[in-house]
């Protein structure tokens, strides 16, 4: 049913089909059955569940907080040392929005360069509160 390349750990791989009982259709783990469903198996791959398509290859132009590191590649640290500027002397949309890009980018979806996904800066946009 999944017709896309995905990589999973071959030790993973070997330790699952170890535990496979083909009669039930489930695995046994440390003598207990555990099912496994198809959202089971999307979720445990990282595949989108349900919600609305993120595309996080997306370069917005809208966001204000992407303004704030210009259009190069932004790392992790630069989120950091803009959450040590705000605390001064930003309003606290602007630094609950950073810090939940910083949260998205490093917790929910790491790389090993320390990247954030364009795409990202979208789901965090907000426009300005008006007054």
């Amino acid at each position: 049913m999944i017709n896309i390349d995905m990589k999973m750990s071959r030790r993973i791989v070997r330790k699952l089909s170890s535990r496979w009982v083909e009669k039930i259709c489930d695995f046994e783990i440390r003598s207990q059955v555990v099912s496994f469903t198809l959202i089971d198996v999307c979720i445990g791959l990282g595949l989108r569940v349900g919600g609305e398509k993120v595309d996080l290859e997306n370069e917005s132009s809208e966001s204000q907080l992407r303004s704030l590191f210009g259009y190069n590649r932004v790392i992790l640290t630069m989120i950091f040392e803009e959450l040590v500027k705000c605390v001064n002397d930003c309003i606290i949309v602007d630094f609950c929005k950073l810090y939940i890009l910083l949260g998205l980018s490093e917790f929910l979806l790491p790389n090993t360069k320390g990247t954030v996904c364009s795409g990202l800066f979208s789901i965090v946009y907000l426009p300005k509160w008006s007054s």
